[in-house]
């Protein structure tokens, strides 16, 4: 790696002049990524030299020197200006004192606490005049502490010849682990590491070994605490561990089919029984429109139903009677009303089919859901008018006052409305991601998945789900209604807004054509990975930033 920065240096290699009148035009910058050989270069350089001296999983792939700063403080790999520096070492610097890196560099020499350190840096001036961050040059330099913020040290290949050489497969129990590998047992692996949280993935895993599989068990042996044999290669006890814990993954539940009944969607038998629409359409790939499904028609669920919500409640001493085989009786009087608690992946829609009512009927009867339809929450109550034409399924319980309940020998209340044939139209005029509509749950994860589908489709680099639920939960909680109005984002565009805290301009410029709604999850989630792809090189390398992005 120090052998291709010098070379370079050796050369009094200069950029060519760009259009802002820099001389940032350069091999480096055509390599990173296509319109970055415009931009500063200098951690576009370290990357280069890096990569070409086969150290990327090291020392990471990076333009923007705060987000290559925050990468070695989350492996635990920064070191501040007043320790001790090493030959390799990325070395970090603040022309204004500041807590942020404006430049960067490699290490040429050890350097002792408070002596000068000798460096190799990109885009930099030759001499001691002005450009010392944006010259154009790569250039050999001597710098004082004084302009030092700290250095990184990435794990590099031998770790002073104690450990496996990076880029060196080994084997374990007779299969080949590292670059050149490739089996199911590495797939199989990755998964592992995925559930372990230690994903660097953008895609995948699968079954070649690649620099994401050496940053992901890289990931795993810090979180081990294995610092000093940390190079992404696996030790037989650390591989072993990892698949011990995090290598089975839940066995395929037990399942029984069920007949759908007239009024009844994808989405409310999955609120019913406690998954997601995603999870019916794995059971039943015979179903290749989740927006119609028949009466009468065989699907696939889960053996056993999940719990409901809440119980109706039996009048006392008496037995409670058997479970159904066809939809109960309804609990209330024509006009009455009854109590429905909102769990996990309910939508309004789909209460509405289910309970055999009409969508603005279920409004009307809750004005609160009026001003966003599409927002319920886990545990809310909703108020649900009496049955348009029938009983709700056995599927969808409710709770009713007690002075409201009625024996099943009691006469069925004429309906108040006529029959329809068809379940009300669901729809409201949204963009926001709706299970039934689209096959995706309407939660977090649900969300990710559709937004990298889209994403992958649009040609874009997709970060892995991990990476975006981690961003998501740090900015907002996973609200995708969350505002900001107190920082200083709020004097000059107005706060931040959305899944992913984007500023509108940004937004709007990263934004894809019908996914311009700033507070939808979806729409939020592929312009902040787009923006962060344009600006930092990858999603990835600030997605587990402490701060923001």
């Amino acid at each position: 790696m120090i052998t291709e920065a010098t070379k370079w240096a050796d050369q009094n290699y200069r950029g060519g002049l760009s259009p802002n009148g820099k001389y940032y035009d350069t091999v480096f910058g055509r390599w990173y990524a296509p319109g970055f050989n415009h931009e500063p270069f200098c951690d576009m350089f370290v990357s280069w030299c890096a990569d070409k001296g086969g150290e990327a999983a090291a020392v990471g792939r990076f333009a923007f020197c705060p987000s290559h700063v925050q990468y070695f403080r989350n492996k635990g790999q920064w070191h501040g200006r007043d320790e001790e520096f090493r030959r390799g070492d990325v070395i970090f610097f603040t022309w204004d004192g500041g807590p942020t890196a404006d430049h960067v560099g490699i290490v040429l020499e050890d350097s002792a606490p408070g002596q000068s350190v000798k460096t190799v840096e990109g885009n930099t001036a030759r001499g001691d005049g002005a450009g010392q961050g944006s010259g154009g040059y790569v250039a050999r330099k001597i710098r004082p502490r004084s302009v030092v913020l700290g250095v990184g040290r990435p794990a590099y290949t031998t770790n002073g010849g104690t450990s496996t050489p990076s880029g060196q497969a080994v084997t374990i129990n007779g299969k080949l682990y590292g670059p050149g590998a490739r089996g199911e047992h590495i797939t199989a692996m990755g998964r592992a590491l995925v559930r372990a949280g230690c994903s660097r993935y953008t895609e995948g895993p699968g079954p070649v070994w690649g620099n994401a599989d050496t940053e992901s068990f890289r990931a795993w042996q810090l979180k081990l605490g294995d610092t000093d044999s940390a190079d992404g290669i696996p030790g037989p006890k650390q591989l072993a561990r990892l698949l011990t814990e995090y290598g089975n993954p839940p066995q395929p539940p037990a399942t029984r089919t069920f007949t759908v009944r007239r009024g009844m969607t994808l989405g409310g038998i999955a609120v019913a029984l406690g998954t997601t629409v995603a999870g019916l359409l794995s059971l039943n790939p015979q179903i290749s429109n989740p927006d119609r499904i028949t009466e009468g028609q065989q699907v696939t669920v889960p053996a056993a139903p999940a719990a409901p919500a809440t119980a109706a409640p039996q009048p006392s001493g008496d037995p409670a009677p058997a479970e159904p085989a066809t939809p109960a009786e309804p609990s209330v009087p024509g006009d009455a009303q009854q109590l429905y608690t909102v769990v996990p992946g309910d939508t309004l829609w789909d209460i509405a089919a289910a309970q055999r009512i009409t969508l603005e009927a279920l409004i009307a009867a809750n004005p609160a859901t009026a001003a966003n339809p599409d927002l319920i929450f886990p545990g809310q109550q909703l108020m649900i008018p009496a049955a348009a034409t029938e009983p709700a399924p056995a599927l969808c319980p409710v709770t009713a006052p007690a002075s409201d309940t009625v024996t099943a020998s009691e006469p069925t209340p004429e309906p108040s409305a006529p029959a329809s044939e068809e379940p009300a139209d669901p729809a409201p005029a949204t963009d926001e991601p709706a299970a039934p509509s689209t096959g995706y749950s309407n939660d977090l994860p649900g969300w990710i998945e559709e937004a990298r589908d889209i994403l992958r489709a649009n040609g874009d680099l997709v970060p892995s789900a991990a990476a975006i639920e981690h961003r998501a939960m740090a900015e907002s909680s996973g609200n995708p209604l969350a505002e900001n109005h107190w920082d200083s984002n709020e004097a000059a565009y107005g706060g931040t807004y959305g899944l992913l805290q984007t500023i509108r301009p940004t937004f709007d410029t990263y934004a894809l054509p019908g996914h311009r709604d700033i507070l939808n999850p979806v729409d939020s989630i592929i312009a902040g990975v787009r923006y962060a792809n344009a600006k930092y090189g990858s999603f990835e390398s600030i997605a587990w930033n402490e701060g923001g992005y």
